[in-house]
């Protein structure tokens, strides 16, 4: 049995399905990521799951953002908390960036398939890292979490974060729909130190 307490109390296990951009499944250095490999790991995150809205026998989906030195990435922006999402541009030094969409547990087998795109992270078309979803979970799971991890574009700008999921659900004539945009600023560092300092 995994131990599932860590400090501050005991949590619900998660599942979480992680994506490295080269296909390294362990990286000893940021500069090697890039995007895709699979690590399935339950961990202590569940208590920092953002809440999804909608009825609790309904799909549903969330969002987080980290960023900061691999491996210690911190919260920047999540979708159940209204502020702007501010990543910190790769330099001399590559600047980390993990993006999770957490999928929800109806009262039923769920399968949820599409994908979300992090136009922040460098593809290899130049436009932006896809991660493609397909993911089947069980009525009474915890959330699971998908999750890229890759290395912030050094081009200061706004770029997209759009995530289009379908789910479906037994009994369900027609799938569940979810579509979302929204805007992540990618700025210099010393851009990121004057917002943090500056007074109000």
């Amino acid at each position: 049995m995994p131990d599932n307490s860590c400090s501050g109390g005991t949590v619900h296990p998660m599942t979480s399905l992680v994506l490295f951009a080269t296909g390294i499944a362990r990286p000893k250095t940021l500069a090697c990521l890039t995007g895709l490999a699979i690590m399935v790991a339950i961990g202590c995150a569940a208590r920092q799951i953002p809440a999804a809205p909608g009825p609790p026998n309904e799909p549903r989906a969330s969002w987080i953002i980290r960023s900061g030195e691999y491996g210690a990435e911190r919260e920047v922006c999540r979708s159940d908390a209204n502020r702007p999402c501010v990543l910190e541009a790769s330099g001399s030094q590559p600047v980390s960036v993990v993006v999770s969409v957490f999928l929800f547990p109806t009262d039923a087998p769920t399968t949820y398939r599409g994908a979300f795109m992090s136009a922040f992270i460098p593809g290899a078309d130049g436009k932006g890292y896809e991660s493609k979803v397909d993911y089947k979970i069980d009525a009474g799971r915890q959330p699971t979490a998908v999750s890229v991890v890759g290395r912030v574009t050094k081009q200061a700008g706004d770029y997209p974060f759009r995530m289009a999921l379908f789910a479906e659900v037994p009994g369900h004539t027609d799938p569940h729909q979810f579509q979302q945009t929204f805007a992540v600023h990618v700025v210099a560092k010393e851009s990121v130190r004057a917002m943090i300092f500056v007074p109000f």
